[in-house]
């Protein structure tokens, strides 16, 4: 029972850490603005708790996330991340909606469905 019960107190302490984590991420995330080079949001925000790159000969996309949400699914849930977007080293966008558009929106060119089907394969 005591066991059940140090391990009750030890989630809701970390909850606790991960809303005020959230909570500033939150405050942060509106000072950004497009075309900021990935330095300064960098100082901004700090590093990110997780990150995702992907490259060809003409552009490099790199996707960090930062915690925006404590209370949806858990600390390691997707849904719990924001992420935000940069390519060549400026930022783009973020949030998930802006991310989900962008990467089908490149999915789309890779596969040549897009305009004239002269979609340019981006090797992500």
């Amino acid at each position: 029972m005591k066991e059940a019960l140090v391990v009750v107190l030890c989630l809701g302490l970390c909850s606790c850490g991960y809303g005020k984590i959230a909570k500033k991420n939150n405050e942060l995330l509106v000072t950004l603005r497009t075309g900021q080079p990935t330095q300064e949001v960098l100082q901004v925000m700090g590093p990110p708790e997780k990150s995702e790159k992907y490259s060809d000969k003409e552009k490099t996309m790199d996707v960090w996330f930062y915690r925006t949400n404590s209370a949806s699914g858990g600390w390691d849930a997707e849904d719990s991340l924001t992420p935000i977007v940069f390519e060549n080293d400026k930022l783009v966008g973020w949030g998930k909606n802006f991310y989900d558009g962008k990467t089908m929106f490149d999915t789309m060119l890779r596969r040549n469905i897009y305009g004239s089907g002269e979609g340019q394969d981006l090797g992500y």
